[in-house]
């Protein structure tokens, strides 16, 4: 007898929890009642800018993020990557925060050479429970659904107290050593999932096609409130699920410097959203934190099995907890399905519904390390009207795909509105013909956020073009219907709607300058069932309030 879905998500559940009881994370939740005071871990810096010194990213960050990794991890860790005994594994983060104010910039600028070292090497640090007298501040995070973090006293570059201590130090260090050489051959052996050529790339992506929304099965655009980072959600009135990157805020977790309580709780409850989404794809702009992040929201069993991305060795960002998802997508028989240098400035693949672009810094002297790697990420496009481009600058779009010479109904606004977005653009020198209506410019950010998105002259520019200006902060989500033709009972026109779920609000739009309030707790599939043919919807009627978008 086959056992039920509840019985499996209990095993789920059991191996799950003895999982991380092996990794042994600093977390109170995870070791109580024998939670120790204190723990030995190995730091490595993760740089926000490839090639760019620490001062560089304190200024656009302000904070510092590290990879940690303790002796069970470590042990852990390399027991999957060469296959000994691992019954159970599932890709997890563990990192620390340092948020940096002007107490911390002296500690920061005694320990430079230190933390540019620990990059590759890592430094040997000690995490305290409790306040102590010569460490410093930190947030220690863990991630493999849910996220958990804590407070921690950090003491930096150690040296061993004890001989107990000395020896876990060796041998943490042996163990990272040897990581560090399996991560390198998981590394090498990504090649073999690189598309080099269209026959392959029509023959790998031709796949997707019964996720896309189309006149048959029409869908929803749910782009998520999540703070500093970006994730959209497709939906198909079929069920078909796709997440259009699936990032996270890393200041969610920050404790001393946490979000505005109000921004907090409409994030929350996006990521408890997208805890409960089950995709069966993602389509990730590019390998960044803030475009990945959320995927540790995913449990196991719901984890997508076709994953279409941009090509990953073109990086050098060997973060840990990158290496362990790859690793954990190619020793499970995911589709992993990454898009080469080949297709620099060009057409992927492409039907009726949707195509895929690969961007290139080449042309356009962009030659930062970090600019390239973000403008060689991949474009997505639906329906030639809903455009999402990553962090990719518009001055790096291919042909096929750049403003002001195409329009769109929805833009994504390139690298959350930020300043590197519209590098090389100018509003007094391009000129759009409009021929698109009721455009509209859609900024993913945080408030208040570090990068200082958006970026002011970003706005102008799009504004310049015609793009009216929508702020995914004002919303708990932006809805985008795809092919659906809704009229709304006793009225001749195709109204955008705006409703309320759990008291969040959210904002729906449909090509049109009218927009609906539903009411409350209103499930994503009677949306589209709304939408499709909201005449035969029971309670339609009592539920609406119509309203004039602002021009």
């Amino acid at each position: 007898m086959m056992p039920d879905k509840k019985e499996m998500n209990d095993e789920y559940k059991k191996k799950h929890e003895l999982f991380v009881e092996k990794l042994e994370p600093f977390l109170p939740e995870y070791q109580a009642p024998n939670f120790p005071s204190s723990q030995l871990v190995l730091a490595h810096w993760v740089p926000d800018l490839e090639g760019k010194d620490i001062p560089e990213t304190l200024k656009r960050c302000g904070m510092l993020w590290f990879s940690i990794i303790n002796l069970s991890m470590a042990k852990n860790d390399n027991a999957f990557y060469e296959g000994r005994n691992q019954e159970f594994y599932t890709p997890y983060l563990y990192a620390m925060f340092l948020s940096i104010d002007d107490q911390m910039m002296e500690f920061v600028y005694q320990n430079k050479q230190l933390i540019l070292e620990s990059v590759e090497n890592g430094i040997p640090c000690r995490l305290v429970k409790d306040t102590s007298t010569g460490g410093i501040d930190a947030t220690v995070v863990f991630a493999a659904s849910p996220f958990k973090s804590n407070s921690v006293t950090l003491y930096f570059n150690i040296n061993p107290c004890s001989r107990a201590e000395e020896e876990e130090l060796k041998q943490l260090k042996e163990e990272s050593e040897k990581l560090k050489n399996n991560q390198s051959v998981q590394w090498r052996n990504l090649e073999q999932y690189i598309v080099h050529n269209p026959t392959k790339a029509n023959e790998s992506l031709c796949h997707i096609e019964p996720y896309i929304p189309s006149k048959n099965s029409p869908g929803l655009i749910k782009i998520y409130n999540v703070g500093q980072g970006f994730c959209g959600y497709m939906r198909t009135k079929d069920k078909k699920r796709i997440f259009i990157d699936i990032g996270m805020d890393q200041r969610y977790f920050w404790k001393t410097h946490p979000l505005p309580t109000e921004e907090k709780e409409v994030i929350k409850h996006s990521y408890e959203c997208i805890n409960k989404a089950k995709p069966q794809v993602i389509l990730l702009t590019h390998w960044d934190i803030d475009h990945l992040l959320g995927i540790c929201l995913i449990d196991d069993p719901n984890f997508p099995k076709i994953w279409i991305a941009p090509s990953v060795v073109e990086t050098n960002r060997h973060q840990m907890f990158l290496c362990r998802l790859l690793a954990y997508l190619c020793r499970n028989h995911y589709e992993l399905i990454m898009i080469g240098e080949d297709f620099n400035n060009d057409n992927v693949w492409q039907n009726e519904n949707f195509a895929i672009y690969k961007g290139n810094t080449g042309t356009t002297g962009r030659k930062d390390s970090n600019e390239k790697y973000n403008d060689q990420g991949l474009i997505f496009v639906i329906g030639n009207k809903v455009i999402f481009p990553g962090d990719c600058a518009y001055c790096a779009w291919p042909d096929d795909l750049k403003i002001p010479e195409h329009e769109y109904n929805f833009l994504i606004a390139a690298h959350h509105g930020g300043e590197a977005g519209i590098s090389q653009c100018s509003p007094s020198s391009n000129k759009s013909e409009n021929r698109v209506k009721n455009k509209m410019a859609i900024y993913s950010y945080g408030v208040n956020n570090t990068h200082h998105h958006p970026f002011e002259e970003h706005i102008q520019y799009l504004e310049s073009l015609g793009y009216r200006t929508r702020h995914v902060k004002d919303y708990a989500a932006i809805f985008i219907g795809v092919n659906i033709d809704s009229k709304v009972p006793e009225l001749k026109t195709t109204l955008p709607m705006v409703f309320e779920c759990k008291s969040y609000k959210y904002f729906y739009y449909n090509f049109k300058e009218n927009w609906i309030e539903i009411g409350k707790n209103v499930s994503e599939q009677r949306i589209i069932n709304i939408m499709t043919n909201p005449i035969n919807d029971p309670g339609f009627k009592r539920q609406i309030r119509i309203y004039r978008l602002n021009k």
